[in-house]
């Protein structure tokens, strides 16, 4: 399989540099720098790295950024990585290549992730949910999986971020990649929720490990509006919409 790297980014020339110090060796067989209309100057790491693709363009936040990857070579995969990330895997391509040629039904597969304290990121639950209602599910009697659960060469779950993973290129364009009405947050479990529906699986795999090096941005009071918003507009499109349409069809 041909995997092709995406790193979208935007303002964090120092996270980029070393995130491609870390990954152009790795066998990816395209790699594309997606930069979010940051107005930084990169030729110097275009020269050092010229094997490198930067795709420019104006500030249209996440979604929109991710999603200028349709409009470039995207081999057979596609394996977002923000910049922030760092990939704990050697050869990742090949690690990718063989977990979906294992598992055909998958279109979706995330790297096992952890914080930037090394602790496993705990986002991903054996069913369906957002994490901004975890209350809810608490109320409900659910119980979270821990993150040792995901110790496993694959397991299939409802949704991953959208900050480790590859999925299948036609896929991805088959759903037409991610929802630009998420501006910023869920537009990774919004993609999950397509796939699902659209007949694929959604996995996590041990056998790649990334790390988050930055807090997550969720928790900070910046981000926090911008974060509800995304959430109870995941719910609105995914739940409460499809719970009126019958109601909406019977008048």
């Amino acid at each position: 399989m041909k995997i092709v790297l995406a790193i979208p980014t935007y303002k964090r020339k120092k996270h980029l540099s070393e995130l491609l110090s870390q990954v152009v060796s790795q066998g990816f067989y395209k790699i594309y720098v997606l930069d979010d209309g940051s107005g930084l100057d990169y030729s110097d790491l275009e020269q050092t790295y010229s094997s490198v693709e930067f795709v420019y363009g104006s500030n249209v936040e996440p979604a929109r950024n991710r999603n200028r990857i349709l409009d470039e070579d995207m081999g057979d995969v596609v394996f977002f990585v923000d910049d922030d990330v760092r990939l704990r895997s050697a050869r990742t391509p090949s690690i990718v290549s063989r977990v979906l040629t294992d598992h055909p039904a998958a279109a979706i597969v995330s790297a096992r992730v952890s914080d930037h304290q090394g602790k496993p990121v705990n986002f991903w639950f054996d069913h369906e949910t957002n994490p901004l209602f975890r209350w809810v599910e608490v109320l409900l009697g659910k119980q979270f999986l821990l993150g040792s659960a995901f110790d496993v060469p694959y397991i299939s779950v409802a949704w991953v971020l959208e900050n480790a993973f590859a999925v299948r290129s036609d896929v991805f364009r088959q759903l037409g990649g991610f929802d630009p009405a998420f501006r910023k947050f869920q537009e990774g479990p919004d993609l999950c929720k397509r796939a699902i529906l659209a007949g694929y699986e959604v996995a996590i795999t041990d056998k790649i490990k990334a790390q988050h090096t930055e807090p997550y941005s969720a928790f900070s009071l910046s981000q926090a509006p911008r974060y509800v918003i995304s959430s109870i507009r995941w719910y609105w499109k995914h739940n409460i919409r499809r719970l009126l349409r019958p109601q909406r069809a019977r008048r």
